[in-house]
């Protein structure tokens, strides 16, 4: 799935890789972030399913009315974070993601990290929720 900003000089690719339906019903993604002064990703985050579903809904609201906003978070606690929300009255949006890679050598918690805020055009909107309605119905069919 892409999601592009409104200039198009940014995007977001999360493509499926991996998923666990049965004993934890979860999707792993690889994650790519460009932007104009970041690029960055990561090749295994793993998201509920339950916390797919609920972000559709709340993209739904965010597209119905303009003011509330749809938050996503991955399993591990601070390992990715996309957030599409309001810019202002007329109608604008956005998306933040942030994205940490944490890794150990020698006993030692490293890692990296990148962070980025795009507008996106409001018709996105639709075409995400409709992507992730599709990957979320038949996960494996869109594994590659």
């Amino acid at each position: 799935m892409r999601i592009e900003s409104e200039d198009r000089q940014s995007v977001v690719i999360l493509e499926p890789t991996r998923a666990e339906l049965s004993t934890y019903p979860s999707l792993c993604f690889s994650v790519e972030l460009k932007s104009k002064k970041v690029s960055g990703g990561t090749r295994e985050v793993w998201i509920e399913l339950e916390k797919l579903n609920e972000f559709m809904k709340s993209l739904e609201s965010l597209d119905a009315t303009r003011k509330t906003e749809a938050s996503l978070e991955g399993m591990s606690p601070g390992e990715i974070s996309i957030r599409i929300f309001p810019l202002n009255s007329r109608g604008h949006i956005a998306l933040e993601i942030k994205l940490n890679e944490i890794f150990f050598i020698d006993d030692k918690r490293m890692g990296y990290g990148c962070y980025s805020t795009f507008e996106l055009d409001p018709t996105a909107l639709s075409n995400i929720k409709t992507e992730l309605t599709a990957l979320v119905a038949e996960p494996k069919k869109h594994i590659k």
